[in-house]
């Protein structure tokens, strides 16, 4: 029984580090999203997005996830004056071949 134990308490954990990092990206995004579903308008590039998902978030910066049918693109927002405004942009996958990278959590 011990041994049992041991292996339901070895999987609950390994479970618990791989869930972590979606758990905690549905969450930011369930929070934060509406702040950053119009800001790609100033971004042609990222006009066709499917869906957003929020990476990391906290008072000052952010870092979003575009998922559009042709690429894949991480936003870094900085906030100015209460404004959202483009720091960086990484294109992490591309149908054109021009940028073929992994992410983690993996979101397609």
């Amino acid at each position: 029984m011990k041994i049992l134990k041991k292996i339901v308490l070895i999987m609950t954990f390994f479970l618990g580090v791989l869930l972590y990092p979606y758990i905690k990206v549905e969450i930011l995004t369930y929070m934060y999203v509406e702040e950053f579903v119009n800001l790609q308008e100033n971004n042609m590039w990222l006009a066709d997005y499917r869906y957003i998902k929020v990476f990391d978030y906290n008072d000052k910066i952010a870092r979003i996830y575009y998922s559009a049918s042709s690429s894949r693109d991480f936003v870094i927002y900085i906030k100015d004056n209460n404004n959202w405004q483009e720091y960086s942009w990484e294109t992490i996958w591309s149908l054109s071949g021009s940028a073929d990278d992994y992410i983690w959590p993996f979101y397609p």
